[in-house]
């Protein structure tokens, strides 16, 4: 009878069980600040806001990943406090947490926590732009 330390007891799974592990996370999105953004400007420039928006979203989040490549801890915390205002005025209160995670983070520079936080940064990004589609109609679709 083997015991439990014994390594020929327990073999090691065969390449095929590997699983990969996907972090999902729910995005909150808060649609009264682009319902009143319809209902005070209209629909059209509501969308042409919401475009704009979506457009810095890209833009923030590009640059944050160029400065934490070239190890610019500065201007990731500017870049993800811009990113956080954004946020926020998208409705997306996760979004902005998770920025403003990062941009304290940085601070620390603990690159175990920098690395974790821009990871749920980056899947946070990318939730709120699939869930915020170019051409959204700002009433009942969101």
């Amino acid at each position: 009878m083997a015991s439990s330390l014994d390594v020929r007891a327990d073999p090691a799974p065969p390449p095929c069980a590997v699983v990969d592990l996907v972090h999902a996370e729910v995005m909150r999105i808060e649609p009264a600040r682009l319902t009143r953004l319809a209902a005070e400007r209209g629909t059209r420039p509501a969308r042409e806001e919401l475009r704009r928006l979506r457009t810095v979203l890209v833009r923030s989040r590009l640059r944050i990943w160029a400065a934490l490549e070239a190890g610019e801890v500065r201007d990731v915390a500017r870049q993800a406090v811009a990113l956080s205002d954004v946020a926020a005025d998208l409705g997306l209160p996760c979004l902005r947490e998770a920025a403003l995670n990062l941009a304290d983070c940085v601070g620390g520079r603990d690159p175990t926590a920098i690395a974790a936080t821009s990871a749920r940064l980056s899947r946070l990004c990318r939730a709120a732009l699939a869930g915020l589609p170019p051409g959204l109609g700002l009433t009942g679709q969101i």
